[in-house]
């Protein structure tokens, strides 16, 4: 797999500097900093988050796909790619399904009736869960069992 680099040039009076810094460091400081992230939001007071929901969800949302970004990069420099496939299948595969869970969970808990939106809503999401465990379950089945195939372009 080639390395990608990002160069930068300095030209100071007659001397000229290269630095060349590998794509996978960058991403692998992305990573860290999105888990500091979802760590201190984690860490913050319930009312905080309740009050301003609508900006955290849309960093919880830009940080998971900054993680998706990035998480690829960083595990193939430890991993050969097929543990990396089935890794974060695995890993998309537990996150679906807990998901899933906990809507169901919700339902059972709350006593509101079908006609009420934020029952529609979490329905909703459910299905869109369910589905979403099954098709992490047959990516994860196919990247254990050798029946995808993974290429680097």
């Amino acid at each position: 797999m080639p390395i990608i680099t990002r160069t930068t040039h300095t030209v100071r009076a007659t001397r000229t500097t290269t630095t060349t810094v590998p794509i996978w460091l960058i991403k692998l400081i992305t990573c860290i900093l999105c888990v500091l992230v979802l760590f201190l939001i984690y860490l913050l007071d319930s009312s905080v988050i309740h009050y301003y929901y609508k900006t955290f969800m849309f960093v919880c949302l830009t940080v998971g796909c900054l993680l998706g970004w990035s998480v690829g990069s960083v595990l193939q420099q430890v991993l050969t790619m097929r543990n990396v496939e089935i890794s974060i299948n695995f890993v998309l595969t537990a996150l679906s399904v807990i998901c899933a869970i906990l809507c169901i969970s919700w339902l059972v808990n709350t006593n509101y009736s079908s006609s009420n939106n934020n029952f529609k809503m979490v329905v909703g999401m459910l299905a869109a869960f369910i589905g979403q465990s099954i098709v992490c379950i047959l990516m994860l089945s196919w990247a254990c069992y050798g029946n995808i195939v993974v290429f680097s372009t």
